[in-house]
Parts: structure tokens; sequence; C-alpha cells
């Protein structure tokens, strides 16, 4: 997972700067710590969003003290007063990574946060929506241009915040003990919410309306937050996009395989122990770029656990017992994620400039479901059932059928679907309102083709950012975007009054007071059982119902049953299960044929 994580954080790091600011003069804002001194800017757009507004911009604020030295692998520490004034003018480092990955310096003093912010502030305060940044746990940052704040500020008049957190190995290993319990990133997202309930509303905030949204590993650590009684409120509400504790890749309960990571890492550094808390300290003598030169970051799990404080048990169990935030909620997934899982795969390489797709053939799918890592150790009779469900019968006899769709259709549903669709249920049965997507619209201009890419990604896995941020209206510096068609750019406008009314007011549906809906497209159905309604992120934005049920229901009701069926069984009755089912189906066969040819041999 970590190949398929390095693909996009490298695609979508881009250089984006927006044209349309322009530097006027240079705003104080006093904090609990003390003051803050930003820029004003203005931003306009003459011809969609039709607005020329005026926004202050504060840019690397520490809500923490470096985590170095003794703070390394512990729970961040509130930042303590400065003196004097503060520079919030310029970005600050991204957390560990690899920088190129990123576009940025980085270093382990990495816990800031950009504030982009209405000027004049509202009368009535401004609602908040807090960005936290995609990258499998493992790259990426606040500061990246794509997520800059200030057309989503000029379209909805809120303000925006972007945070860091600390990533892999330095936020997310873990002993599996007292030692080092994991989570560490997530609490440092706890401390940035706690920060900006304490401070926001000297920015013009309004501290009863303050949502959390993101994308892909963001959005799983939006729902962790949901999990979280550290989080208890901080956050009213949320916006989920293609991502969810439930997604294979953000949770593990695997807890000897993640403390067989620190130990590999410990080895690698010469440390030598293998009692947890002496590996720890071991590994906080280490400088940083020692520490992030023996991760593998292609194997590296950077994965949640249930570490009894920030996250006290399993997602399944803790909605089970009630024990969550109940939020306002909007979520979905972009219609073709699994692309990502195609591209990420080392056995395509040749494709990803192609502009078209590998063919698949059975082979190639049937390996590719016992390969994958997320399925590993899994009984036979589960990679056999998803076979059942993603294969086209109708065109298996065929030697050529291309079982590519198939693959992408899995790898959609397991890796981000299914999960979401039992979110949307929980929090449905919880009486929360509840906003379901499906984005199906794929752009004319792709994250991924801009920067070499392949074309035949769809409508993959991170293109809804650009139409949630409105890259379309920054065409000076990210000409790229300004390529979108009319109605895309349109599409876009859409996509940011949608996130910012909710924000605003619970319902993505609900227009501006004074400006009721003119047309269906401005409609948004609650999320219902057994409505099931959605909308579709498209060009029309209609509205459709029961997404990918079939197939949730077969990940969410019917997997989960079998795994408990396949785990009750002992070692002995699985094998012979295993040995009469190869009789029957092959040595038995074999037996026939052979039989058939004796007899024609003898007969004739």
């Amino acid at each position: 997972m970590g190949n398929l994580y390095m693909v996009v954080r490298t695609i979508v790091a881009i250089g984006v700067f927006l044209a349309q600011t322009k530097a006027q003069d240079q705003p104080t804002v006093t904090v609990k710590e003390g003051v803050l001194v930003g820029t004003t800017e203005t931003f306009e757009e003459s011809q969609f969003i039709r607005v020329n507004k005026t926004i202050d911009v504060f840019k690397g604020i520490p809500f923490a003290e470096p985590p170095v030295g003794p703070l390394r692998f512990r729970p961040p520490v509130a930042k303590e007063p400065w003196v004097g004034t503060y520079d919030a003018t310029y970005f600050r480092d991204a957390c560990m990574q690899d920088p190129s990955t990123v576009g940025a310096p980085v270093s382990e003093d990495c816990l800031h946060l950009n504030i982009y912010a209405p000027k004049p502030a509202l009368p009535e305060g401004a609602a908040v929506m807090v960005w936290i940044h995609g990258g499998g746990f493992s790259t990426g940052s606040s500061r990246e241009l794509l997520y800059q704040g200030q057309p989503l500020v000029a379209s909805g008049d809120v303000i925006v915040v972007s945070i860091n957190y600390r990533l892999n190995a330095f936020g997310f290993l873990t002993t599996g003990d007292e030692a080092l319990p994991g989570n560490i990133g997530l609490m440092d997202q706890v401390l940035a919410l706690e920060w900006i309930k304490d401070n926001i509303a000297a920015f013009g905030g309004d501290i009863n309306r303050i949502t959390i949204f993101g994308e892909s590993a963001g959005s799983a650590s939006v729902h962790f937050q949901i999990l979280s009684q550290q989080s208890v409120g901080l956050f009213d509400r949320a916006i989920m996009q293609s991502g969810t504790a439930f997604s294979p890749w953000a949770f593990s309960e695997d807890k000897e395989r993640l403390r067989k990571q620190a130990l590999d890492i410990g080895q690698k550094l010469g440390c030598g122990v293998s009692e947890s808390t002496a590996l720890v300290n071991c590994l906080r003598d280490k400088n940083a770029t020692e520490l992030y030169g023996a991760i593998d970051i292609n194997t590296f799990l950077s994965a949640v656990v249930v570490d009894g404080s920030f996250l006290v048990d399993t997602p399944e169990a803790l909605y089970a017992t009630g024990r969550y935030n109940h939020a306002d909620l909007l979520l979905g997934t972009n219609k073709d994620e699994g692309t990502l899982s195609v591209l990420a795969n080392p056995r395509f390489s040749d494709y990803v400039t192609s502009e078209e797709p590998p063919t698949l053939s059975r082979q190639d799918f049937d390996e590719l479901i016992a390969g994958d890592f997320y399925l590993d150790g899994k009984n036979k009779l589960v990679h056999d059932a998803i076979g059942m469900q993603y294969i086209d019968w109708s065109q298996a006899d065929f030697s050529d059928h291309d079982y590519y769709r198939s693959y992408v259709e899995f790898a959609t549903d397991f890796y981000f679907a299914s999960g979401t669709d039992m979110v949307a249920r929980f929090h449905f049965h919880g009486n929360d309102s509840v906003f379901l997507y499906q984005m199906t619209h794929v752009p004319s201009v792709s994250l991924y083709v801009l920067y070499g890419g392949p074309g035949w990604l769809g409508c993959g896995h991170a293109e809804d950012i650009p139409f949630v941020f409105g890259l379309p209206f920054v065409p000076n510096e990210a000409p790229f975007f300004a390529a979108f068609t009319v109605e895309e750019k349109e599409l876009s406008v859409e996509f940011m009054e949608f996130w910012t009314t909710f924000a605003k007011t619970g319902n993505p549906g609900v227009p501006p007071q004074g400006s009721p809906p003119d047309s269906q497209r401005d409609f948004w159905p609650r999320f219902t059982v057994p409505e099931l309604e959605y909308k579709e992120l498209s060009l029309n934005l209609p509205t459709s119902r029961a997404l990918k049920s079939q197939q949730s229901y077969f990940w969410n009701s019917y997997i989960i049953q079998l795994n408990t069926m396949l785990a009750d069984m002992d070692e002995a009755e699985r094998e012979w299960r295993q040995a009469f089912s190869t009789w029957k189906y092959t040595d038995l066969a074999d037996w026939r044929n052979e039989f058939a040819e004796y007899k024609a041999i003898n007969v004739n």
C-alpha cells in the first residue's frame, strides 16, 4: 500500500500559487500564545464565482512545541507563549518524509497550521472548515498548494484552516504496548483542533460551527476523530472524501506485525534491543534523517490501532456501544477509486504513461486478489467469493475476456466504497443528518495526466480535490486547471457551494438565505434507510439511490459472516474440506478424463 500512496502524493504535490491574491498589508491577531502577524490578500473572479474579496492569511502558526528529542514519539505538548510578534507570513516545514514527494522542506518541527479568513470578519461569525490532508498517513502537508483556502473563503465566506500532523514512523510507529502505543499523529490533530477551538474566534470564527474535512487518509482521520473521546466537543460537522476507519489500509489489529516494524527499524539503526522502552529510547537518540532512512516507505504500514487512549476499541465496537461523536456528516467516494491500485502495482509499470489501461487475464485477476496485501492470509474461500462477486460470468468463458474493470470495481469497493456505506448507515441509525455522494465526472484535466500519469484512471482517487478547492479559478499560476471546460468550472462552483453551505448549515443542499433553489441541481436529499438517496456529482448533478448497496452488503455482511464461519473451523476441518474440494473438483475430474481416454482406446 505504500507504493499506492507514493504514487498519489508524487502526483498531487504540485506547485499551484494563487495568482488572484495580491498582498496589501500585514494584519495582526492576538491569540492565547501571543501576537501573530500575517498578510492581507485580495481574491477576484468575475465570471463564475463573481467575487472580489479581501482575505487575511496566517501561515505556519505553531500549535505545539517541536516534537523533538525527548518529545519524539510522545503526545504533542501545547505551544508555550512567545515574546513579541510571530511572523505568520510564510509556510513552515512539512513533517518528516521524502522532500521530493511533497515539494517542500521537511523536519520534525512541523506542527503548524494555516488560517484563511474573510476580511472584514462577519458580524455573526464565520463557519470554520479544518482541512486534514491525505497521503496514507505517510506523506503530505498542509502547505501543499492544492490546499490553499482562498477560493473557498471567497466563494463561501467561511474560514479555512489546514493542519500538519506527524507521519509514517514519526506519527504512527508502535511497539504494541505502553512504551509506544501508537496514534501519535492523530493526537497531533486533536491538539490542533483544541487550538482552533480556543483561538479561532480571534479570526472571526464561530466556535459552534467547526467542520473537519479531509480526503483519503485525511478522510479516515476525520472518521477517527469522530470515534475518539479525545475529540469530544471540538467539531460539529464532518466531511469525508474517499476514506474511513473501515478502509483496510487505515486501521490494523495486527499488533505483532506493527511491533515487528519497530524492531526492524531498531535493528537497522543498531539499537540491538527488543525490550520496548529501551528500543524507543534508542530510537529517540537517532537524528531524524537516520530514523526516516531506516523506514522502507514502500512496505511500512502507517496504521491506526487500539491504543487505549485516543482509540479505546475497534471502530465496529465503538459504534455498537454508541461511543462516538455525533455530527452532521457529508461523505462519499469517486467512481473509479480502484484505478489507483492498478497504477500503483509494479507489474503494470509499463502503463504509467499510456492512454489505455492494461488488459487483465483471469490469471492476472486471481493473482491480484490472492496477492493483495490486505487480504493476506484470508482463506481461499474468501478469494473465491470475491471472484463470484466481481467477475462477469456472462463473459468469463471467452479466453480473451478483459478482467480490468472487475479488478477496479473490487479495489474501489474493498478500499473505499463499502466502508463509506457502513459509516453512512451507522450515523443514520444514530439519528445524525447524513448526506452521501458519488463523484462520477471524469475531469478533462486530470491530476495524473498533468504530471506524466496515464489517461485511463477515469474519475479516480483525489480527482475531487481541484473541484472542492476551486483550482480552476487560479489561471495565472495554474493554467492547467484553467483549461477545465465551462461546465467543469460551473461544477467546481457547485462543489464549493455544497461544501461551504454544509459547513454553515449542516445541509449541503440548503442555499444561502434569500436564494431559494432554482433547479433540481441544488437539491441534496438526506441519506435515510430504506430510501438510500444520494447525490451524483456530475455535470447534471442528479439524485439517485442505493449506491453500491449490493457490493456493500457483500463486504459488510456476507464476507464478515464468511470470515467468522471460517475462523470457527478448526485446522483439521479446514484441511479436510480443502482436501475434499481438491479431490472433488480436480482429482476426480482428472480421473474421469483418464478413464474416458482408456475406454476410447479399448473400444477401438
